[in-house]
């Protein structure tokens, strides 16, 4: 299965849209979110 349909990646979305409807700031952006990775060489 795709990891990112796996249970806890539902939960963790959802945990942050709420972090988020609550005014919090979520680090990082959601358009940087894999930047370490893409940063990163194999």
């Amino acid at each position: 299965r795709d990891e990112f349909e796996q249970p806890y990646m539902a939960q963790l979305r959802e945990f942050l849209r709420q972090e988020h409807a609550a005014g919090k700031e979520i680090y990082p952006p959601g358009p940087l979110i894999f930047n370490a990775l893409n940063s990163t060489p194999l």
